[in-house]
């Protein structure tokens, strides 16, 4: 996550699609870690809630995850962070 979140300078185009296509497969366990990374002590959250960019990159990944393996208990941060229309 980290990776495909990006920095201030973006992320490298030509992993993006690995890091998709991995995104699409997560497991729900998987799933809930991706959530759960914003509000944790690390590098990508710092990246996420201090830079737009990170923060749109991890709303676009968010938005690859199939709604139907968001684990109930995460349904709340998962709309959270669905990109908006």
């Amino acid at each position: 996550m980290t990776a495909a979140t990006g920095n201030s300078y973006g992320v490298s185009n030509a992993a993006s699609p690995s890091y998709n296509e991995m995104v699409k497969s997560f497991s729900p366990n998987e799933v809930k870690l991706m959530l759960d990374l914003p509000k944790a002590s690390t590098l990508v959250a710092s990246r996420i809630n201090l830079n737009s960019g990170c923060e749109k990159r991890f709303r676009s990944l968010v938005a690859l995850v199939d709604a139907k393996t968001v684990p109930t208990a995460s349904k709340s941060l998962y709309a959270k962070w669905v990109p908006k229309p």
